[in-house]
């Protein structure tokens, strides 16, 4: 995947991006996706992800992306940035 990655950074590709939301990526590990955001980041691109949750375990969530970011040294977006969980409002 870095390889990929890679060749698509330097043809042009803009960054990175992941939906950690969504089968079969939720099964990646954090190190895996901060992996290929490094991959994105030598060619100055972003980090774009649709977190792993926005209910309960939102806060989580944010926190992955901000450890990837950091991690990768890459500007981060998140993808429909909410809380859906009501409990976690306020």
């Amino acid at each position: 995947m870095e390889r990929v990655v890679d060749t698509n950074m330097a043809d042009g590709a803009l960054g990175f991006s992941s939906g950690l939301a969504y089968s079969p990526a939720w099964f990646a590990h954090e190190e895996e996706v901060a992996a290929l955001a490094r991959c994105a980041a030598r060619y100055g691109g972003l980090y774009v992800t649709h977190m792993r949750d926005e209910g309960v375990e939102s806060q989580a969530a944010l926190d992955e992306a901000l450890r990837i970011r950091k991690a990768a040294n890459i500007p981060l977006h998140i993808s429909h940035f909410k809380i859906a969980a009501r409990g976690q409002w306020g």
